[in-house]
């Protein structure tokens, strides 16, 4: 249809007006576009976790995105714990670990929140003892500290709610109570109340129960308690003429209520008959024995001698008669059922005792000791006013059991037994003196001629230069078995030790070219803390080529330096300072020796201008055996007291080691050392092993036992732990 020819409209003005008002709103709500974001979800990372120590942390991230999923990076976000008792966090999302139990960290932004579970549940690494060890206490009583250990976690956190588990190890005893519960701190307690045993170590543990971590050890040492009982031993009883000594001495022992013996006075008093005992007054001794001898009064009749200790009482009675009838009998007094080694003098003498009808001994009865093998002195032996004829007797090779007969003419034999036993190495003390010091070797196992030699040589060195006598002291039974635990070590024979003893074992340790041996005290002396009894022991697959090179004696010199105190008593007297720790490497610390005559002598050897360290320079690098118990190697090189043994020269024992045991109070000879002069006074500070071939590593060589402290008695009054 042409232009022309098309129809025409026209809206009114006022529709057009309202049209025209719509599409201008219309073209209005265009312009505007999207609505802004907003935080719509928070997802957290990591999204729960859990902490096994008090006082962790971990950072939490928040992811925060929009409505339409687009994350908002930079979004403030608000952050907190459901409970700040088991897990805090900060404003930037780092949370920590606070206590046990579960809590909800959230993130805010906005309206949009995002959780995250937290659990804190504690796991036990460590148990660690608080105290109550090393105590001491009277046998059967309960120690005055408890036994206190602690739990920790990972980070040294208390562990609350673990149950410990506390036992007995040895020695006897109960602990109180045996199980409890860790408190807030992570602690834990018993009471220990002791074994009735005395004078022997006794041990308890502490575990945490249904744990691999390991548990810990306590120890303690009995002693007796308060005087119990003043007990008859014999002597009662008896039948003898007036003004006459009875045969047998009157006994007691003193014992407390676990019958430990005491080393308490008792005291022996006539209450009738006159007469007299000597001595009146006694201490027992080891066994909580005392005696005394009874001389009767003139009364006939009976006689009456009390004896009192503390607030004990025990009295004894004998009859007295004007005099003596003809011999009747013959009776075994002193010395039956022994044992001792086979060929050897029995330890105690063999006595009789001839009576006449009233029980009364008879003097000047000749008796007859016919062994059946062996041999007595005297033969025959004359009885004394007392009635009594001794004799000793010395075994016969034969080992198992022997007999002796006694006989007086007239009457009717007697028979003693003894049991010999295979002689084996002995251990037999020498007579005491009070001049000069004195070793006293005991082979636990046979060696060689040219061995013991070597011993012996090394035992003549030490006793000329240590010149001052110690203190006698009686043996101690259980030093054997104690000193000695690979092989059954001889007892001693003797009564007192002067001045130590060294147990020598030859016996494998580990083949050639590896440890040669190792030495230690593990006995010393309360008065000065110096060593009665130590060990040796040494490989034999080492010694007869040590023997050959001609190394032999300076090995053994040297490991008897340490069984003296070198080396194994420093830490003890308080000389070692800045000790190193058990595999050390270099650079180790600044290990010395700071005994005073020590000094010196380093400074006259040539050390006066040392200035890369203190004075005395021990080795400080190494292996337990080795640190902490040697001069320095780098410093003091081929001194007989380093850890290294130089082959193919002198190995000189220095008047610094002479002087370092005056240091630890022996009297010492200067003139027998041998010259020294410090090898390198400023040698590297940490020692470095020596790879000269020719040197001879004394590995492991210091034999680190618990020390047992005797008093004068010999008895055992403390145990020290091994120390440095």
């Amino acid at each position: 249809m042409p232009p022309s020819s098309r129809p025409t409209s026209r809206l009114p003005r006022a529709a057009f007006r309202v049209l025209l008002a719509g599409m201008v709103a219309a073209a209005g709500c265009g312009d505007s576009g999207p609505p802004p974001p907003q935080p719509t979800s928070i997802n957290l990372f990591p999204a729960q976790t859990t902490f096994d120590a008090l006082g962790d942390s971990r950072s939490f991230a928040a992811n925060v995105r929009d409505q339409n999923g687009i994350a908002m990076d930079d979004q403030p976000v608000t952050w907190s714990s459901s409970d700040p008792s088991v897990v805090s966090v900060d404003g930037n999302g780092r949370a920590s670990s606070v206590g046990n139990g579960s809590a909800v960290i959230r993130a805010v932004a906005g309206d949009a929140v995002g959780e995250a579970p937290v659990t804190v549940s504690q796991v036990a690494t460590e148990l660690l003892k608080e105290g109550g060890d090393d105590q001491e206490g009277p046998a059967g009583t309960a120690l005055s500290s408890l036994l206190a250990v602690q739990v920790r976690d990972r980070l040294g956190g208390p562990v609350e709610g673990q149950t410990i588990a506390f036992s007995i190890v040895g020695g006897g005893g109960f602990l109180s109570p045996e199980t409890a519960v860790t408190d807030g701190q992570g602690r834990a307690s018993s009471a220990w109340t002791l074994g009735g045993q005395a004078g022997e170590p006794q041990a308890a543990r502490a575990a945490i129960q249904g744990s691999g971590v390991p548990g810990v050890a306590f120890s303690a040492l009995g002693f007796p308690g308060p005087a119990d009982e003043l007990r008859d031993l014999g002597g009662g009883g008896q039948a003898g003429l007036v003004g006459t000594a009875l045969p047998a001495p009157l006994r007691v022992g003193v014992f407390d209520a676990f019958e430990n013996p005491l080393a308490a006075e008792v005291t022996f008093e006539v209450v009738s008959g006159g007469g007299a005992v000597s001595p009146a007054v006694v201490t027992a001794g080891l066994l909580g024995q005392a005696s005394t001898v009874w001389t009767l009064g003139p009364a006939v009749g009976e006689q009456r001698v009390r004896a009192t200790s503390g607030g004990l009482v025990t009295e004894f009675a004998a009859t007295a008669a004007a005099a003596a009838g003809p011999p009747v009998a013959v009776t075994v007094g002193a010395g039956n059922a022994q044992e001792g080694p086979a060929g050897s003098p029995l330890a105690e003498a063999l006595t009789v005792v001839v009576r006449d009808a009233q029980g009364i001994g008879v003097a000047g009865a000749l008796v007859t000791f016919t062994p059946s093998e062996g041999s007595v002195e005297p033969g025959v032996a004359t009885t004394n006013a007392s009635g009594v004829a001794a004799t000793t007797w010395t075994l016969g090779p034969t080992v198992g059991s022997q007999t002796l007969e006694a006989t007086v003419t007239g009457l009717t034999s007697v028979m003693f037994g003894a049991d010999a036993r295979d002689p084996g190495p002995t251990c037999v003390l020498g007579t005491p003196d009070n001049d000069g010091f004195d070793i006293t070797l005991c082979f636990v196992t046979e060696v060689s001629e040219t061995i013991e030699a070597a011993f012996v040589g090394a035992r003549e060195r030490w006793e000329s230069l240590i010149t001052g006598d110690l203190s006698d002291l009686p043996p101690n039974a259980d030093a054997p078995s104690t000193c000695v635990t690979s092989q059954t070590a001889p007892e001693m024979q003797g009564a007192l030790i002067d001045d130590v003893v060294i147990y020598a074992v030859v016996e494998e340790i580990d083949g050639e070219f590896n440890v040669l041996g190792s030495a230690g005290p593990c006995f010393i002396r309360n008065s000065n803390a110096l060593t009665s009894v130590g060990t040796m022991r040494f490989d034999v697959a080492d010694l007869d080529r040590l023997a050959g090179n001609g190394q032999l004696e300076d090995v053994i010199l040297h490991e008897m330096g340490h069984v003296l105190g070198l080396g194994t008593l420093w830490g003890t007297k308080g000389f070692l300072q800045n000790a190193a720790s058990a595999g050390q490497q270099a650079p180790g610390p600044d290990t010395h020796f700071n005994g005073p005559l020590a000094i010196a002598a380093f400074d006259d050897a040539g050390g006066s201008s040392r200035t890369a360290g203190q004075k005395v320079p021990v080795q400080n690098v190494g292996n337990a055996g080795s640190i902490n118990g040697h001069w320095r190697e780098t410093t003091m090189d081929r001194e007989l007291m380093t850890p290294f043994l130089d082959g193919g020269v002198a190995n000189p024992l220095s008047i610094i080691t002479v002087q370092s045991m005056a240091d630890l109070g022996y009297d010492v000879s200067n003139t027998d050392a041998d010259g020294y002069t410090v090898a390198s006074i400023n040698g590297v500070a940490a020692a470095e092993e020596d790879d000269d071939e020719s040197k001879i590593p004394l590995l492991d060589d210091i034999l680190r036992m618990p020390l047992r402290v005797v008093d004068a008695e010999g008895r055992i009054i403390r145990v020290l732990p091994p120390g440095r």
